[in-house]
C-alpha cells in the first residue's frame, strides 16, 4: 500500500452521504484529475470515487473495523450504465425494433467490452496509484468502472452519468457500424417496418456476369425499386439490400 493513504472510510447513515477518507493530498490531487481527464467530470465528493477503485483485496475499513469493497457501488453501476445504453440506443436508432436493440445493448453492456474499455481508460493504473495493488485480472477492472459509474450517480446524479459515459466511451469507443453489421438482421426489421406501415417488399434475384458468378438483389417497396445489391450469394445480396434500405430510412429521421 502506498504511503500516505491510511485505509479508512468513515460512513454516514445515509446511503447518499459520501464516504469521509483519509488520504494524502498527493493521492487526492492524483485522484481528482484522473476524474477531470478520463470522466469529463468536476468531481465533489472523492469518497465515492476512492471506493470505487477499491477492490475486495484492498484492506479498506469503515470506522467500526467492517471491510469495504466497491461490490456495492459496481451493482448499482451496473444498472446505470445498462440505463444508459438503452437510452443511448433507443436515442441512436429509432427504426430499430426491440429485439436487435436488446442485442445491441447485451454486447454493449457484455463483460468483454466492459473490461475493454476498462483497459483503455486506465482504470488499473488508478486503482494500482491508489492503493499499491495491480488488479490480477480485466475482470476486476471492469468491475470498478461499473463502480465508478455509481459513485458518479451517487455524486452527481444521472445526468452527469449520462455526460461521462458519452464522453468517455460512447462518442469515441464504440464503432458503431462494426457492431451493427455483426448484430442486427436488417432484413427482419425491413419485414418489422413494413408489416406495421402496410409496406408491399419484395426481393427481385439476378444473376450479375462475373467470374465468379455474383448475384443482384433489387429491392421492391409497394412496386417500386428503391435497392440494388450485388454480392456473391443470394443470401448477401438480399441482406445488403436489406440493410441499405434501413440505413436510409435511419438517415431520413435523424
Amino acid at each position: 500500500m502506498l504511503p500516505g493513504f491510511e485505509g479508512n472510510l468513515v460512513l454516514a447513515s445515509s446511503y447518499r452521504s459520501a464516504p469521509l477518507v483519509e488520504a494524502s493530498e498527493e493521492l487526492g490531487a492524483f485522484l481528482h484529475t484522473y476524474i477531470q481527464e478520463v470522466l469529463s467530470l468536476e468531481p465533489v465528493a472523492l469518497g465515492y470515487y476512492y471506493l470505487a477503485l477499491a477492490h475486495a483485496s484492498v484492506r479498506l475499513n469503515d470506522a467500526e473495523g467492517k471491510h469495504l469493497s466497491n461490490e456495492r457501488l459496481e451493482f448499482l453501476g451496473d444498472a446505470v450504465i445498462e440505463l444508459l445504453v438503452s437510452e443511448a440506443l433507443y436515442a441512436r436508432y429509432p427504426q430499430m425494433n426491440e429485439g436487435d436493440l436488446t442485442r445491441l445493448r447485451s454486447q454493449l453492456v457484455s463483460r468483454q467490452y466492459i473490461n475493454g474499455w476498462a483497459v483503455e481508460l486506465g482504470v488499473g493504473e488508478a486503482m494500482t496509484r491508489l492503493y499499491g495493488i495491480p488488479p490480477e485480472s480485466k475482470h476486476i477492472l471492469g468491475n470498478a468502472l461499473e463502480a465508478l459509474f455509481g459513485a458518479i450517480f451517487l455524486d452527481q446524479g444521472l445526468e452527469a452519468a449520462r455526460s461521462a459515459l458519452s464522453f468517455a466511451i460512447l462518442d469515441g469507443r464504440v464503432d458503431w457500424q462494426h457492431l451493427l453489421d455483426h448484430m442486427v438482421d436488417y432484413k427482419s426489421q425491413l419485414m418489422h417496418w413494413a408489416q406495421v406501415g402496410h409496406h408491399d417488399v419484395e426481393f427481385v434475384m439476378g444473376t450479375y456476369r462475373s467470374r465468379p458468378p455474383r448475384f443482384t438483389c433489387r429491392l421492391l417497396v409497394d412496386g417500386q425499386e428503391v435497392i440494388t445489391s450485388i454480392q456473391p450469394t443470394k443470401k448477401e445480396a438480399q441482406k445488403q439490400a436489406a440493410k441499405l434500405f434501413i440505413q436510409s430510412l435511419q438517415e431520413g429521421v435523424e
